[in-house]
């Protein structure tokens, strides 16, 4: 019982502690599109904009390399999660941390790229 009690208020920390990421993430995500958006439209009607259009051509690639980079590490970390369940069924305990190391595993390449890229445009 103590068990199943302690797995879940772990798994409570783990989904506040995803749940404050994903908040920063998305005001990251605003000002990353506040920012770009006069780029990409310089870059959509001035066939001559070549910063504008490196900058198009950057916010497409950084999305396929964090979309890659994130599933091969929650591939990673569910072979991780997948070979300690086996190791010892039923533990709640290895469950909740496992779930919550893939999904932020996952997320972690996006999460990167967002603040960065807030960063790096707010700067001018």
């Amino acid at each position: 019982m103590l068990n199943i009690r302690l797995a879940t208020y772990e798994a409570s920390k783990q989904t506040a502690a995803a749940f404050w990421s994903a908040s920063a993430s998305a005001q990251a995500a605003g000002v990353t599109i506040a920012l770009r958006w006069p780029i990409l439209m310089q870059a959509a009607f001035d066939p001559f904009a070549w910063p504008a259009r490196r900058e198009a051509m950057r916010a497409v690639t950084e999305k396929w390399e964090a979309a890659v980079e994130g599933s091969m590490a929650a591939w990673a970390a569910s072979a991780s999660l997948a070979s300690a369940l086996v190791l010892s069924p039923g533990d709640a305990r290895k469950l909740t941390h496992g779930l919550a190391a893939v999904s932020s595993a996952a997320m972690r390449p996006a999460r990167k790229r967002v603040r960065g890229n807030a960063r790096r445009l707010s700067r001018g």
